[in-house]
C-alpha cells in the first residue's frame, strides 16, 4: 500500500505591537476588522481540510458543518480584578460585567477549534493586547513592557498577508510617541544625564539652608548624612519616572473622565517645581560668566 504524500505550506507573519492608545470604540472596530477576515478563510478552512476518501456526501456535509461550528471567532477578555469575560463578536464590550480596566485582550479565531478538535486550523490569527501598567514603587532595574503580538499563519498566503497587512495599518494609526519612554537604556540615560546632576543640585540647594559643617557634626557623619540625602533625591526621582510611565502606559486603554487626565497635570506641576528652578540657576550662571564678567 503506496503512503500519499501531503506537502504543506504554511506563511506566518509575526510582529510586536508598538505603543498605542486605544478606547472600547477601536477595540470593537478591530474586531470588526478580524471577524470580517475570519469570515474569509472560512469556507477556505472547509475547502482544504482533509476528509478520508470513503466519506459519503452527507457524511461530508455533516464535517463540513461541524468544522464551521468548530472554527469560531473568539474574543477574551481578561480584567484587572481578575474577571474575564469572552464572546463571538464585540457585543462582549456591552456586557453589563465588562471590567472597567483591562489587563490582557486576547482576539483569536484558533481557541475554540484547539479545544473542540485538538489541533491548529491551517489559516489563523491571534492577536495578544497587554494593557498591565508600571508600578510606581519598582525600584529595581527598568523592564521593557511585556510584548502586545500579532501572528497571522496559514496556508493560504493571499489570506495571511492581507490579513496581517490589514491589522498592521489598523495599528499604525493608533500608535503614540511613547516607545522612547520604554526603551532599555531610556532610564540609564536619564540617571547620569539629568537624575544624577538634579540630585547634586538639589544636595547644594540643601546645603544652602542646612550647613552640617557649621554644626557640631563630625566630617564622617555629615558624609553619611548628604550620601543619604542623595539616595532618598535618586530614588525620588525614579519614583516621578515610574509615574510618568503609570501615567502613560505602553499600551493604554482610554477611558472616559479617567483620573489619570488630571494627574498628568499633577506631573506637569512636580516637574516644572523641581526642573523650572533648575533651569533658571543654569541660564543665571552661563549669563553671568559670559555675559557679566567681574
Amino acid at each position: 500500500m503506496l503512503i500519499k504524500e501531503e506537502i504543506y505550506k504554511s506563511n506566518r507573519r509575526y510582529s510586536i505591537i508598538q505603543s498605542c492608545t486605544l478606547n472600547k470604540k477601536d477595540i470593537k472596530e478591530l474586531c470588526e476588522i478580524l471577524k470580517e477576515k475570519h469570515g474569509e478563510i472560512v469556507d477556505i478552512e472547509i475547502r482544504e481540510y482533509k476528509y478520508p476518501d470513503s466519506i459519503n456526501e452527507l457524511e461530508r456535509k455533516k464535517k463540513e458543518e461541524q468544522i464551521r461550528k468548530d472554527f469560531k471567532f473568539a474574543i477574551q477578555i481578561f480584567g484587572s480584578n481578575g474577571s474575564y469575560l469572552t464572546g463571538e463578536n464585540s457585543s462582549v464590550f456591552d456586557d453589563k460585567d465588562f471590567p472597567k480596566n483591562l489587563n490582557l485582550l486576547n482576539i483569536n479565531n484558533s481557541f475554540a477549534y484547539k479545544y473542540f478538535r485538538g489541533c491548529e486550523p491551517r489559516n489563523s490569527f491571534e492577536i495578544i493586547i497587554n494593557f498591565s501598567e508600571t508600578s510606581i514603587f519598582y525600584f529595581g532595574y527598568p523592564v521593557e513592557p511585556i510584548n502586545s503580538i500579532i501572528t497571522v499563519s496559514g496556508s493560504n498566503e493571499t489570506w495571511v498577508t492581507g490579513t496581517y497587512q490589514k491589522i498592521i495599518d489598523y495599528f499604525n494609526s493608533k500608535k503614540t510617541s511613547r516607545n522612547w519612554i520604554y526603551g532599555p537604556v531610556t532610564w540609564d540615560i536619564f540617571l547620569y544625564t539629568i537624575v544624577y546632576p538634579t540630585t547634586l543640585w538639589l544636595i547644594y540647594k540643601i546645603d544652602h539652608y542646612i550647613k552640617f559643617r557649621n554644626i557640631n557634626v563630625s566630617t564622617a557623619l555629615s558624609f553619611a548624612i548628604y550620601l543619604y540625602i542623595f539616595i532618598i533625591l535618586v530614588h525620588a526621582l525614579r519614583m516621578i519616572y515610574n509615574y510618568s510611565k503609570w501615567l502613560y502606559p505602553f499600551m493604554e486603554y482610554k477611558i472616559e473622565n479617567s483620573k489619570k487626565l488630571n494627574q498628568r497635570k499633577f506631573l506637569y506641576a512636580i516637574l516644572s517645581i523641581i526642573f523650572g528652578p533648575l533651569i533658571y540657576d543654569v541660564i543665571k550662571t552661563i549669563f553671568l560668566k559670559w555675559y557679566c564678567p567681574k
